[in-house]
């Protein structure tokens, strides 16, 4: 998308308890990824923000590839002007 509008998603990880530590660890290594919430049972709320659709399913992926992810679901996604390109109008 050229810089011009940024990928912002909401995804639900659910996580083995055991491993929910490290899963956390691994997950704020992600570009653009960030644990909001934990909950019982291994439940994380995680946003992503990205350049394109394309770069937040491959985020997407590699929230799933993560030793004691059990899975990750997409839940919400909003395209929203950069913030380079929200400046500019101001």
């Amino acid at each position: 998308m050229n810089g011009e509008y940024v990928e912002l998603a909401g995804v639900l990880v659910h996580a083995r308890t055991h491993a929910l530590d490290r899963v956390v660890r691994r997950i704020g290594l992600l570009p653009g990824a960030q644990v909001h919430a934990t909950g019982p049972g291994g439940k994380l709320v995680v946003t992503l923000e990205a350049a394109s659709g394309r770069d937040v399913l491959a985020r997407l992926e590699q929230l799933r590839d993560i030793a004691g992810v059990l899975s990750a679901s997409l839940v919400y996604e909003h395209t929203e002007p950069s913030h380079s390109e929200a400046g500019a109008e101001s």
